[in-house]
């Protein structure tokens, strides 16, 4: 619910406010993680001792969870009636999901957009390592210094430009979400297949904004779909399934290595990118506005 807003429905200006919160954090928290922790523990101490150092983090992190996260009152300007929203079980969230084209097409999107964004991740500091004899420390700095400054500001664009678009049609936040998936696949090509790091730093800077606008938007235009009170169990449903099928990816792309190019695989990435982006085109035009009509009139909740 932090993410997603409370489970009741908001007007289009604020859809993306909360999400664009958290959201933030990512990109700010892999730049330090890439630029100092990580890359210098592996490269001074061995790559099994950054495992053991960012665990305790974890540990800590959730502990503090624990002690100092406390489950919010209710108020009227969250829930007309100031009574929290009963529990539900999760099969009908999933036949909520299921019936629905356009957040079927939508989970596929995440899917895809987490092997990309994972195997960027994972394999760039790699790349710049055995491409560019980079030692592991300015290789994995050189991985986030343009793409996790660039994800921010288009984190920030994606949610003003995505709220002001949803306003004017019912496409309009999807439309920015393809847009910022079809700017990912030239830059992923450049990345993968460019021997200068001049344009592989603009290729970088381009995904990174490019990333933002998709991210942005990504978790609004699926609550077009969905009714409030199934939105944050929707989330951990397309992050579980992202993550299971998504998560095998990196440990592919390592076995991969050994026929083909790592520059390869991260160029190709572009072909999933631009999958991605016709897959929300189509759905936008042949089922959103559809569905967002089935949804207000059985739910009464505004697009």
């Amino acid at each position: 619910e932090t993410l997603t807003g409370p489970c009741h429905p908001r007007p289009p200006l604020l859809l993306t406010q909360r999400p664009i919160r958290g959201l933030l954090g990512i990109p700010l928290g892999l730049r330090l993680n890439f630029y100092v922790a990580h890359p210098y523990l592996a490269q001074h101490f061995g790559w099994r001792r950054s495992f053991f150092v960012f665990g305790a983090l974890g540990l800590l992190m959730t502990l503090a969870l624990v002690v100092f996260l406390r489950k919010r009152n209710p108020s009227t300007s969250e829930n007309p009636v100031g009574q929290p929203s009963p529990a539900q079980s999760i099969w009908p969230v999933i036949r909520e999901v299921l019936s629905a084209k356009r957040c079927v097409a939508l989970g596929t999107v995440s899917v895809l957009d987490g092997i990309v964004r994972l195997t960027v991740i994972t394999w760039l500091p790699v790349f710049f390592f055995e491409k560019f004899a980079m030692d592991l420390t300015r290789a994995g700095a050189f991985s986030t210094q343009f793409i996790q400054p660039a994800s921010v500001l288009g984190v920030l664009a994606g949610g003003k430009v995505g709220d002001w678009s949803a306003q004017k049609s019912v496409r309009g936040r999807v439309l920015i979400q393809s847009l910022g998936l079809m700017g990912m696949a030239p830059a992923l090509y450049l990345m993968g297949f460019s021997t200068s790091l001049s344009a592989i730093s603009i290729a970088m800077l381009a995904y990174g904004f490019a990333l933002g606008l998709n991210l942005a938007n990504l978790w609004p235009s699926t609550f077009q779909v969905i009714s409030p009170t199934s939105r944050s169990t929707t989330v951990g449903l397309f992050n579980f399934a992202g993550s299971v099928i998504g998560g095998w990816v990196p440990a592919a792309v390592g076995a991969a290595t050994a026929s083909v190019n790592l520059g390869t695989i991260i160029g190709m990435l572009s072909v999933v990118s631009t999958i991605s982006s016709l897959i929300c085109l189509v759905t936008a035009f042949r089922f959103l506005p559809r569905e967002v009509a089935r949804l207000q009139t059985s739910k009464n909740v505004p697009a």
